[in-house]
């Protein structure tokens, strides 16, 4: 039975989806053919460019062929299932892996994750270390800016991204470099780092130790502490 097996860099398996022609963008995905009661239980990435899937054997016992049995169960459910959603499968599929995605790989999709205005109050923002499910929501776009979650909480209205809640919040910034060449457009919220330069109101520093937290304060109003100026 084809599927679209949707996996991460390590090979571990996110999304199996019965139904879908089209292959989803922005993500680690290929088609598979799933013989009836096999089990897929990861993909061999040592190959990048030739990823190939991976089955678990069945042995000939009872127990063995009861796991085909339920394997095989399993497949019917999840090929029906992918039948009646078609696509919405997939973007589903697509914005839950898309939740655990390093800073990189998140600005390259930005547009999956959802607006914070649009969120309805009492939304749960996950820490994205501390995900369980895959469905929680780590990331958001707010004001033009892509936001990480940094202290997992329930949304309020007053509690949007900006420099009043930069314990709930940092920016993320990976288009540029860091260097006195490509510097780092600053903005509170965001966690610094030793060694990278960063403007601020067209003026230029350098950051002297890294943050640790989100910085709730202008490089301006933290010169020697967390800034030099770059003359």
């Amino acid at each position: 039975m084809k599927a679209l097996v949707i996996y991460d860099s390590t090979g571990k398996i996110w999304s199996i989806i019965y139904g879908e022609e089209e292959l989803p963008p922005g993500v680690l995905a290929m088609f598979v053919n799933i013989p009836n009661g096999a089990n897929l239980i990861r993909i061999d990435v040592s190959t990048p460019s030739d990823p190939q899937p991976v089955f678990e054997d069945y042995d000939d016992t009872d127990i063995g062929n009861l796991k085909k049995d339920m394997q095989q169960v399993k497949s019917d459910i999840e090929r029906i299932e992918g039948k009646a959603k078609g696509n919405v499968s997939a973007a589903n599929a697509v914005k839950m892996l898309a939740m655990v995605f390093t800073n990189e790989q998140a600005l390259a999709v930005a547009d999956l994750y959802p607006l914070w205005s649009d969120l309805n109050d009492g939304t749960t923002l996950t820490k994205q270390e501390e995900v369980v499910t895959g469905t929680e929501i780590t990331k958001v776009r707010y004001d033009g800016k892509l936001y990480k979650v940094i202290t997992t909480h329930k949304k309020q209205a007053d509690w949007f991204p900006g420099q009043e809640t930069a314990s709930l919040f940092t920016v993320i910034d990976e288009e540029h470099a860091g260097t006195q060449e490509d510097p780092i457009p600053y903005s509170v919220n965001m966690i610094v780092y030793e060694g990278k330069y960063y403007t601020y109101n067209g003026v230029l520093y350098k950051c002297i130790r890294d943050s640790g937290i989100a910085l709730q304060y202008t490089p301006d109003q933290l010169i020697d502490q967390y800034f030099q100026l770059v003359i």
